[in-house]
């Protein structure tokens, strides 16, 4: 054998162990456990845990403007050398000193709590608190300036970079109505606080198995959408919410956990008996009637069955069920709970019909609620009524900065005023007129509202504070609605003075107006005001910061 061919037969040697050892003779590579089957009758709550931030408590410094002189100068000078920083790149402000070192300004701490499951583009309230060791004496009639918000567990210094979760701005709220709140002190920023991140919801195999993972993620996508949920490894699934739950988040996801990776067979029929006897008999319903809503559709037979059923609970858990499941059977068990004032289930019922029930039908079952004496029951029908954008509630913006809804009705002349969440003032039973013959003033004697017997109008002015000129007269029509846009719209000088446009005047002065003009029989309507934002929902920022000078 020659030179040539014994390389050649070398060659084709090291060929052969090469290819061997490499594509597949050699032996399996060790199995990590990543592809074992699943037990197709279990749920994802026993496959999985579930992962939600919950609430979150956010902050941050900012600067309440527009104050009639009752802010400060003062201010710590790192976190000057911040928000001059934070003004220049917000806005074309020259000289933010001098911006900060007004009178009619005030640097502030802002706090709030991101609800659990606080989803993109949602509000929340927040509080605000003057810096310690100012001289700031009022945050009556201020704006927040837009102001970052972040985790406050993570946020030590003024500077330090931490994650940005929210943002906060809106006009200052401050209770003054005469109530159990007055105790509640402190000024706030309704719905002041914007969510900027999505949550993360996550469920995390207790087995790390790629087979299960999307097995689990093909099962949810099946029972709601697709892109509900998706497999990002052999451990996790993310979850999105989809837009039918995206005011029964907790519940989507109660659902989810409950869900069998297995939809056939007679397993399924079993559980369906198992669930619909539990619906009947057990104490606790809420766990049977979950677990046939996330079944679905093929359960509606059996819970068909229990509408006349001699429980009024049953009945009317197997009638909301249906409809969630998209099965219309159950409105008339629904509609005879609405109509049936002495109901413990009329709330629920309400609320059933406006979430899930076509627009049409919500408008039908609901429109004759709102002229009931009961108001919860009234409160529960406008909610859902103006969710689905019905002509019963018309609403109008005023300045931006609130929403006044007229609601149609029969019944008794309401006012609501809102202090929790989107400020709103609702009139039921409009149109509702002032009294011909008035003069109101505020507490203050800053704002009057005036009408003689024969004046075919209502005059308004106001000042911003007992040296400040005069704004005003301004006249409007004698309905209680166009008083509020006038007091709340604010208008051009050259409006003003041809007497129209508004006089700007803040939604906490504003309500405490109406309270007394309800009081004082100048408006004929009983006032009530809403749920106050509650101190207790809010955390304090690190003091550490606060107090350096």
């Amino acid at each position: 054998m020659n030179i040539f061919s014994a390389r050649k037969t070398l060659f084709l040697l090291i060929s052969v162990v090469f290819f061997a050892v490499f594509c597949g003779c050699a032996p399996p590579a060790k199995d990590l456990g990543l592809n074992k089957p699943v037990a197709l009758n279990a749920t994802v709550g026993e496959l999985t845990k579930l992962y939600e931030s919950g609430a979150v408590s956010v902050g941050g410094f900012g600067i309440v403007a527009g104050l009639p002189g009752t802010g400060s100068a003062e201010c710590p000078p790192k976190l000057r050398q911040e928000l001059r920083k934070y003004i220049k790149k917000m806005t074309d402000m020259r000289s933010p000193d001098r911006f900060i070192n007004s009178s009619n300004t005030a640097v502030v701490r802002v706090d709030g709590t991101i609800p659990s499951l606080g989803a993109k583009g949602e509000t929340f309230d927040l509080r605000v608190v003057p810096l310690s060791h100012t001289q700031t004496t009022n945050l009556a009639g201020g704006r927040l300036f837009t102001t970052d918000l972040v985790a406050t567990h993570r946020f030590f210094d003024y500077d330090q970079y931490s994650n940005k979760l929210g943002l906060a701005a809106g006009p200052i709220f401050i209770n003054k109505v005469k109530d159990d709140s007055e105790k509640i002190g402190g000024a706030y920023v309704l719905a002041g606080g914007k969510i900027t991140e999505d949550v993360n919801i996550r469920l995390v195999l207790n087995d790390p198995s790629y087979s299960a993972a999307l097995q689990i993620r093909n099962r949810i996508n099946e029972r709601f959408e697709m892109r509900t949920a998706t497999a990002s490894s052999a451990m996790e699934i993310r979850l999105n919410v989809p837009l039918q739950y995206a005011r029964q988040k907790e519940k989507f996801l109660r659902m989810v956990q409950t869900l069998y990776l297995s939809s056939h067979g007679n397993q399924e029929e079993l559980r369906i008996a198992s669930l619909i006897n539990d619906l009947s008999n057990s104490k606790n319903k809420v766990p049977s009637e979950v677990g046939l809503e996330t079944i679905g559709k093929k359960a509606l037979d059996q819970l068909a069955l229990l509408l006349e059923h001699q429980d009024p609970e049953v009945r009317f858990r197997s009638a909301r069920c249906m409809l969630n499941i998209g099965d219309e059977r159950g409105i008339a068990t629904l509609r005879r709970i609405v109509s049936d004032r002495k109901s413990p289930y009329r709330i629920d019922a309400i609320d059933a019909i406006g979430i899930r029930a076509r627009k049409n039908d919500v408008s039908s079952l609901l429109m004759e609620v709102l002229d009931d004496d009961n108001f919860d029951a009234v409160f529960a029908a406008y909610r859902r009524l103006r969710a689905v954008g019905d002509v019963t509630v018309s609403s109008r913006s005023i300045a931006g900065d609130f929403i006044i809804d007229s609601v149609i009705s029969k019944g008794p002349k309401r006012i609501l005023v809102y202090r929790h969440g989107v400020p709103r003032i609702v009139i039921f039973g409009g149109p509702l007129y002032c009294s011909r013959n008035m003069f109101v003033q505020s507490a203050d004697g800053n704002i009057m509202i005036n009408s003689r017997v024969t004046d075919e109008f209502v005059t308004l002015s106001r000042k911003r504070s007992q040296k400040s000129a005069l704004i005003g007269p301004i006249r409007s029509s004698h309905n209680v609605k166009e008083v509020i846009r006038t007091l709340g719209e604010v208008a051009r000088v050259s409006d003003r003075s041809l007497g129209r446009g508004g006089l700007g005047i803040p939604y906490t002065d504003i309500i405490v107006l109406l309270e007394n003009m309800c009081e004082t029989g100048t408006i004929k309507a009983e006032f009530i005001a809403g749920k106050m934002t509650e101190f207790s929902e809010f955390k304090n920022l690190n003091t550490n910061v606060e107090d350096e000078k």
